[in-house]
């Protein structure tokens, strides 16, 4: 669920609540499955039923990956082989 609202000084008021997605957020997991942007603009959500994860048959996580394009860009700068 989602609600709009307004706060002006010591004022807030609330809008009338509805859905933010009409996708739901995956059961697949017992975690937290989403994740919200700093700046509040953003989502990030595993979506699917129950009914994909027998489907699932693999999941891709990036880790330091700023650091592998850093590293890359180095390499490529000073003409070394990647």
């Amino acid at each position: 669920m989602v609600v709009p609202y307004t706060a002006a000084g010591d004022s807030f008021t609330s809008g009338k609540p509805r859905l933010w997605s009409s996708v739901s957020v995956s059961p697949i997991l017992s975690a937290r499955n989403y994740d919200v942007s700093r700046d509040g603009k953003h989502i990030v959500a595993l979506v699917g039923t129950e009914s994909d994860s027998k489907n699932a048959t693999r999941v891709t996580v990036l880790v330091n990956f700023f650091d592998e394009v850093a590293r890359k860009i180095k390499a490529a700068s000073t003409g070394a082989a990647q």
